[in-house]
């Protein structure tokens, strides 16, 4: 009887355990999946290609965009995933933050022809590019349209930060799910609104032990900006413009999320702090989204729309 009853027992828990499973497109846990997965190489990554390439297993990796399109054609599954450094409207297929290739809104003419594998299997249905805020804001829809148009196959992309963490992949819990062609279950989906923040203090001791500095204390010495997505070249923002774009970080709310972010460094900024003895501390932007201490990869910060959109602007302006 007593065999019975653990029997019955371990049962019930092996049908509780979780696997991998197809997530809605609204979810914002991302994996791990069932789905044939090509996931980046990069030897200038943060942890997080790594990451994917071992929670989302088993995968195949590539270093270039054909060899990406490539591992997924001949599949008979009808959703497929491709997993790389993101930004807004384009995701990096080779060499990490250096992203000597990528797929992109902006060089369409690059990556069209070597999609027909792809076009070709009528049996994929559903094509998931996995990185930091692909899809979001008008770049990040002309990508997935133009996809969508050369392959006739549905494209998804997250529109916030996605990170790497020991027990799977999941976007940022102010991020969701976009589609093309689109839905109307997904345009009338909606995530929280994200938070206001003050400008006044900077949070920038342990995360169980905030040590708060005032902002008049603080001096930005530097912040570099990625100047085009088709290069690695950074270039200095003027002194205004980097006070201004500092302060809309939201210094005050340090935050740690168990994983490191698919996104491309975009951004570099080093702060002097006057409090006490000086100190010098950098913080390296990721996707235009997110903010992280250099030194110390637990901390992590969000910054405004307004940010977002003005590094947007100023790489497109540029190109």
């Amino acid at each position: 009887m007593r065999r019975l009853f653990w029997i019955v027992l371990l049962s019930q828990f092996l049908a509780c355990k979780p696997t991998g499973r197809s997530l809605a497109p609204t979810d914002t846990q991302s994996g791990p999946w069932e789905y044939p997965i090509s996931v980046e190489e990069g030897k200038l990554d943060n942890g997080a290609l790594a990451c994917a390439a071992d929670v989302l297993k088993p995968v195949t990796t590539h270093n270039d965009t054909k060899t990406a399109f490539d591992n997924l054609a001949n599949t008979s599954s009808d959703t497929i995933v491709i997993v790389g450094h993101g930004a807004t409207g384009m995701i990096c297929t080779a060499d990490g933050d250096t992203c000597t290739s990528y797929i992109g809104e902006d060089n369409e003419k690059d990556w069209a022809d070597l999609i027909t594998g792809i076009q070709k299997n009528t049996k994929i249905k559903t094509i998931r590019l996995l990185g930091c805020g692909v899809g979001f804001d008008a770049p990040g829809r002309k990508l997935l349209q133009a996809i969508a148009r050369n392959t006739g196959h549905t494209v998804l992309a997250p529109t916030s930060v996605v990170y790497c963490t020991n027990n799977g992949v999941k976007l940022d819990q102010y991020g969701r799910w976009v589609q093309e062609p689109p839905v109307e279950s997904m345009a009338a989906s909606k995530t929280a609104d994200e938070p206001s923040f003050s400008t006044q203090w900077l949070d920038l001791g342990e995360t169980a032990k905030p040590r708060f500095v005032p902002w008049k204390k603080v001096k930005v010495t530097n912040f570099s900006v990625l100047e085009s997505y088709a290069g690695a070249q950074f270039a200095d923002l003027p002194s205004a413009e980097a006070i201004r774009l500092a302060r809309e970080i939201n210094f005050g709310a340090q935050f740690d999320p168990h994983g490191q972010p698919l996104a491309r460094l975009t951004g570099r900024l080093t702060l002097e702090l006057n409090f006490g003895l000086p100190i010098s501390k950098t913080f390296l932007v990721y996707g235009d989204m997110v903010v992280r201490d250099e030194e110390d990869a637990k901390h992590f910060y969000r910054v405004s729309k307004a940010f977002t959109y003005e590094l947007i602007a100023r790489r497109r302006r540029k190109g």
